[in-house]
């Protein structure tokens, strides 16, 4: 198993200093498994989930680390994790085989996936989200195929879509939402706090090697889109949220 170069960026240019402490780190959605191979042979003691791509062919070596299944508090048994990242994977939780055609009670289990993080994190452990926002208007990854509008652009723009914030079918998520229910889920049994954080170092298109004048442009736009003043609006495609648990 060959980690993507994309994975291995956002890795280690997001979380790889934050966990090297870490006593025990779970990855959720790691497909082939090839992160946690990676983290492992980095000398960290990680685990991993997906719930659909792992085949056990691929993952002989450290088949014990990684299960099969969707994110819960029964997962790994009694183990805790002081670090749990999810990178893009929230937007396909409560999705029609985790793809982008949401189910009836998609909202339901999103809140699930974050409340199964949170039971299993350490007390002062921490939960790194990421996802796109749905008010921005171009989706860089996922076809929005659910409108036709969306369908026509994925004719053309391949892996490429148009993410219309007022459909009721468009399976992203914005800053309200996701604000909505973690709000909804903070109580004395479920003890913690969240913040939004500045993602204009996260790893995009723009962090290539060979930087070009686009590289650039696309970088300026993430620093500016990350200002206070628009990080919540329509102006900023990435969201990220750090969960902090607190007992």
């Amino acid at each position: 198993m060959i980690i993507t170069p994309k994975n291995k960026n956002r890795i280690d240019s997001s979380i790889l200093k934050k966990i090297k402490r870490c006593s025990r780190v779970l990855a959720c959605g790691v497909g082939d498994g090839s992160e946690v191979q990676y983290l492992r042979l980095k000398k960290i003691n990680a685990y991993g989930i997906d719930p659909s791509r792992i085949k056990k062919n691929q993952i002989k070596k450290i088949e014990k680390y990684i299960q099969r299944t969707e994110m819960s508090s029964k997962i790994f048994g009694k183990l805790k994790f002081d670090f749990i990242y999810a990178f893009e994977v929230i937007e396909h939780v409560g999705c029609k085989e985790f793809g982008t055609f949401i189910k009836k009670d998609f909202l339901k289990q999103r809140k699930f996936f974050l409340k199964a993080c949170i039971k299993k994190l350490n007390k002062n452990g921490s939960a790194f989200i990421t996802t796109l926002n749905k008010n921005f208007l171009i989706d860089i990854g996922h076809r929005h195929r659910y409108h036709l509008p969306g369908r026509i652009f994925s004719f053309f723009f391949k892996n490429i879509g148009l993410s219309l914030p007022f459909m009721k079918n468009n399976f992203l998520m914005n800053y309200q939402d996701i604000r909505i229910i973690l709000n909804s889920m903070n109580s004395k049994e479920l003890n913690f706090k969240y913040k939004f954080l500045d993602m204009s170092n996260y790893p995009s298109v723009a962090r290539k090697k060979n930087h070009n004048i686009f590289s650039y442009l696309i970088n300026i736009y993430l620093k500016i889109a990350n200002k206070k003043i628009f990080r919540e609006t329509f102006f900023n495609p990435l969201i990220g949220i750090e969960i902090k648990k607190k007992n």
